[in-house]
């Protein structure tokens, strides 16, 4: 548990301003004729809906949802390691640190360096999405 509170206040105390494209500073679109569109890779995990949170995590009783959450963190965080342009925003904190609760040091590392390099954006402040 302690791991895990050391890693989440790194988190907060990285700076942000390496980013390039922010709210403030994304670079002005000088055609008029035309909308400037982002697409925001993401995802939406819900920590209890269908599911108890232990089954969207674990990816089980998929008779109503087929989801893993584990395993979408695990193949997002291995696209982006393949991809250093890749992008992605993340905002169930309460799914990450069950993530982080057996990871091996190489797999927190690798987040750390995703989030350093921009590559990784945790959204919204909370433990899980705002709509729930």
């Amino acid at each position: 548990m302690k791991r895990i509170f050391v890693v989440l206040t790194l988190f907060l105390l990285i700076d942000l301003s390496f980013c390039k494209c922010t709210w403030d500073n994304c670079p002005a679109y000088t055609n008029d004729g035309k909308v400037n569109i982002h697409l925001i890779a993401h995802t939406h995990d819900d920590m209890g809906w269908l599911k108890t949170a232990d089954d969207y995590f674990n990816g089980f009783n998929n008779d109503q949802v087929k989801v893993g959450v584990q395993y979408i963190i695990d193949s997002v965080l291995n696209a982006l390691k393949r991809n250093p342009s890749r992008k992605f925003v993340y905002a169930e904190v309460g799914f990450l640190t069950r993530w982080l609760e057996n990871r091996p040091q190489k797999d927190i590392d690798d987040l750390i360096s995703l989030v350093n390099n921009g590559q990784l954006e945790f959204v919204g402040g909370g433990w899980v999405q705002p709509d729930e």
